[in-house]
């Protein structure tokens, strides 16, 4: 029997739970496309044509989940059989994104509790930090890239001595996983120290501030899902690779709770506005005749959230 011929790519249960996840990171992206056709909508009629940091977070997120759809569709049907490389890419850039994502809610934090000097006091010395941050993530990634590339790739390169019958001899997969495992966890220590600056920052900022304005409660409710949720993905993803173990279903799990479901949560928050105004109009149009509820009354306690936040 023919080496190739043995097993197919994935196996027909692993294709069930990647076309399951590509379906849910599609609804992610479609409800990501309606809080920015809301957004730009909203921002055209009042010819304010400034672009809010809320709007690059939603963008960034929407760019992970296309990067997720594709991957998950291409690779349970094996379109990734001979080309390990983009397999790779398309796998690991959404990481950098959502590090990116996390580096952005921080210096959201800074900007609307900047002011307490628990960051930076220099605006220019913060902003340097955190592009600095930013530009130093994807540097790592080009790193990681050209190491996979040029390295791992190139070394199992060798002949099989029965071509199409006797698999190659190869050790990709421990030097990819060993690879994983030291990228990994410089990531991991970085989101650490972010997350306990964050911690600390909070707690200072609510002991001095009893009435917290709702923009500083929604960019911390965002900061906590991001930070939270993607060190709990490192610590995840260290554990598989650590113990050198295979599992679709954990894999699922992992990247359902630290991904689908925290896209589905944030972009909660950024649809709030709309989602509140859509009740509104619902309500208004069950209420008997001569009753009526204004969108006001009805998004009073949270409407204000998301616009002071997105013209930030």
């Amino acid at each position: 029997v023919d080496w190739e011929d043995e097993q197919p790519y994935v196996s027909h249960r692993t294709s069930s739970l990647m076309y399951t996840l590509g379906a849910l990171y599609l609804v992610d992206l479609m409800l990501l496309c309606l809080f920015l056709f809301n957004m730009v909508r909203e921002r055209w009629n009042r010819s304010n044509y400034s672009v809010p940091l809320a709007a690059w977070l939603a963008v960034i997120l929407l760019v992970l989940c296309i990067f997720r759809v594709c991957f998950m569709f291409i690779a349970a049907d094996g379109g990734f059989d001979d080309d390990s490389l983009a397999e790779y890419i398309v796998f690991e850039i959404p990481t950098f994104l959502l590090l990116t994502a996390v580096i952005l809610a921080m210096g959201f934090w800074h900007k609307l509790s900047s002011q307490r000097g628990f960051f930076l006091k220099n605006d220019k010395t913060a902003l340097a930090m955190f592009a600095g941050a930013v530009v130093l993530v994807w540097i790592m990634f080009i790193v990681v890239a050209i190491i996979y590339a040029e390295k791992i790739l190139a070394s199992s390169d060798e002949e099989s001595p029965c071509p199409g019958r006797v698999a190659p001899p190869s050790n990709t997969d421990e030097e990819t996983r060993n690879l994983s495992v030291a990228y990994q966890s410089v990531v991991i220590v970085f989101t650490f120290i972010l997350a306990v600056a964050f911690l600390v920052s909070s707690y200072r900022l609510f002991q001095l501030t009893k009435n917290m304005s709702r923009a500083k409660k929604f960019v911390f409710q965002l900061s906590s899902i991001l930070i939270s949720s993607f060190l709990l993905r490192c610590i995840f993803f260290i554990i598989i690779l650590a113990a050198d173990f295979t599992s679709a279903i954990y894999m699922f799990i992992v990247l359902m709770i630290t991904e689908v479901i925290t896209i589905f949560l944030l972009q909660l928050l950024f649809n709030i506005k709309y989602l509140r105004g859509l009740l509104g109009g619902t309500m208004s149009g069950l209420m008997p005749t001569g009753v009526s509820v204004s969108s006001s009354q009805v998004s009073s306690t949270g409407s204000h959230s998301l616009q002071s936040v997105v013209d930030e």
